[in-house]
């Protein structure tokens, strides 16, 4: 009989310590002047179902390292954020955050975005997200460190924003061309081949689905002048 774990609040994963705010994360305000309602995240044979009160369709999605992220607050309603692992190559790690909410229309899935990275040497790229004042925007802080010798370390900070649209995914609110062979450039060329993933509307995704867009690549190498 396949083992199944319910993750609600609060959250908890066998043998792992609660998320970061699992405790707030059981009624969510899915649709502008609507009442909350109550959501949980079901783990089936190795797949991640989220499943919302009152909706027919939920959203799929890997389970390994699956955590569940602080709401976000946008354009009046609120976005599960579902972290999980998707390790590609042998001695990194990789999590990726999936932003799923209703769009005006429907259910789906409205971004996904690199949450951590761990390479060789002590490379690392983490990401932090937030919601804007205007709550029209969700800002990702960035943190790259390369791995460098000792007397030439290098660590680089940056930050993207993610746009509100209806009926759409999240999108690029702050469309730039970083300088080629940059992890900045190489995450910005995967988010837009994400969107134009997401531009039909989906509510489930595995890490073949991924592969295509580039962002389970490496990370590129950087150039320090």
């Amino acid at each position: 009989m396949a083992r199944r774990a319910l993750l609600a609040a609060p959250l908890l994963l066998a043998g792992a310590p609660p998320p970061p705010a699992a405790d707030a994360a059981s009624a969510l305000l899915l649709k502008p002047g609507s009442p909350r309602v109550p959501f949980t995240v079901a783990v089936l044979a190795g797949v991640a179902r989220l499943e919302i009160g009152g909706l027919a369709a939920g959203a799929t999605l890997p389970a390994d390292r699956l955590r569940l992220l602080p709401l976000l607050p946008i354009a009046g309603r609120e976005i599960v954020a579902i972290a999980f692992g998707a390790d590609t190559e042998a001695g990194t790690s990789r999590d990726l955050v999936a932003l799923i909410g209703w769009d005006g229309e429907r259910l789906r899935i409205l971004a996904v975005e690199t949450l951590s990275w761990r390479g060789p040497g002590g490379a690392a790229l983490d990401t932090r997200i937030a919601a804007t004042p205007d709550r029209l925007h969700l800002r990702l802080f960035r943190t790259e460190s390369a791995a460098r010798p000792v007397q030439r370390p290098y660590r680089d900070v940056w930050g993207d924003l993610l746009a509100w649209r209806d009926r759409a995914p999240l999108a690029d609110a702050l469309p730039h061309r970083p300088r080629p062979g940059t992890w900045q450039a190489a995450m910005a060329a995967a988010r837009a081949r994400m969107l134009d993933w997401l531009q039909t509307p989906r509510t489930s995704l595995t890490l073949a689905d991924l592969a295509p867009t580039g962002i389970l690549e490496p990370p590129a190498a950087e150039e320090v002048y």
